[in-house]
Order: structure tokens, then sequence, then C-alpha cells
């Protein structure tokens, strides 16, 4: 396995593997129209024991990790979700699922303000909203300003790792410049994204939902 890895990176494996198991048909890289609507997408409940299985690759290295929802915790009086990955804890706001803070052993490595919103729910084609922001990266000692606008795009079937899911397709750009920092692919029925593309500096990280408990 480790020589395979080394020929391609861990999702090209599991996809190839996925698709000599299963025989998924091919899909495009996008995905394609959903034939019934959605509808508007309302914020998901998540409970403690929620997990999320997801495999990625980015230029520099791939493989897989899994969140769990380990508790709710209140941060200056809100509710957060505490989302465990290892050693690191990634707070979202209840109300919202907006990203507020990330702690590794204890320690915020990373806190937004406000919560970035990563989506403003119910969630409809067309729907675009706006945010300015700070990132603080304390123990770097970093701070970065940004100015964000995210569009639900379109509703989109997609075929990950986990399956095949009704998606509705958000993207998120610098408001200044245009620029694209993400496409995300968010699915109802897993009260989560399924697919994610990453733009970096250094190129393109994707990651895919390659399986999912809710209690």
């Amino acid at each position: 396995m480790k020589e395979q890895f080394q020929a391609q990176p861990f999702l090209e494996w599991a996809r190839a593997r996925g698709r000599q198991v299963t025989q998924a048909p091919a899909v495009s890289p996008t995905g394609s129209a959903v034939g019934s609507s959605l509808g508007p997408i309302t914020v998901p409940a998540w409970k403690v024991g929620d997990e999320w299985q997801f495999a990625y690759k980015s230029p520099t290295d791939s493989g897989t990790y899994v969140w769990s929802v380990n508790r709710v915790e209140s941060l200056d009086g809100v509710g957060h979700y505490v989302i465990r990955t290892s050693t690191r804890e990634i707070l979202y706001r209840v109300s919202d699922l907006a990203p507020s803070l990330e702690r590794v052993d204890g320690v915020v490595v990373l806190r937004d303000t406000p919560p970035r919103m990563a989506y403003s729910w119910p969630l409809e084609v067309g729907k675009t909203w706006e945010q300015s922001n700070r990132q603080e990266r304390p123990v770097d000692r970093t701070t970065l300003d940004r100015n964000s606008v995210w569009t639900v795009e379109a509703e989109e079937t997609i075929t990950v790792l986990a399956g095949t899911f009704q998606t509705a397709r958000i993207s998120w750009r610098n408001k200044n410049t245009g620029a694209l920092l993400y496409e995300m692919w968010y699915a109802p029925e897993v009260k989560q994204w399924v697919k994610i593309r990453e733009v970096l500096s250094n190129g393109q990280r994707e990651r895919e939902l390659m399986s999912y408990k809710l209690k």
C-alpha cells in the first residue's frame, strides 16, 4: 500500500479502489444538475457522536481524518459544537455553523472575529452574502483581514467516496479581487459538506467524504 500511495495520492487511490469494488458510474468532476429541487436548506442540528471521515489530497500530501462532535461548549456566552479531530478542536456556532475558534492540545491556534459565515441559512440557489472578518493565529502572532462573498451557485448531484448525494454548491471568493478561495458541496442528507476544492498558494487541495455516522 505504501508503494501505491507513492505512485498516486491517497484520494486518487481510494477513488480507483471504490470504482473497482462498486463499479460506480463515472461523473464529471463538478457534478451534474439535480433533477428535483432540494428546496430551502435549513441549518442542521448536530448531535454528540456524529462523525464524518474525509480523504484529502494537496500538492504536498494526502491522507484521511475524522471529524466527530465531541460536546457543546459555551464560548463568550454562545453555544458552540466542538468538533474533535486528533488533538485539534474546532468550534462551530450552533445557530449557523460559523467556525469561531480552533485549539490544538488546548492552545488556541486560530480565531475568527466575527465567526466566519461559511453558510447563510436557509441555503437557496442564487443566495449571496458578504462578510468582513479578521483571522488571528496567536501562536504565529499573525492576523489576516478578509472581505468575503459567498454564493450558492447551483444544486448538483455528485458522487464521492461515501456515495452519491444531492448537494448545494457554494463558492467563496475574495470580494476585493473576485479570486476563488473554495468551492464546497453541502449535502443535507449528511448534515455536512461532502466535497470541497480549495485554492491554496501552492495549488489546490481536495477533500471528499469517505463515510459518516449520524446519531
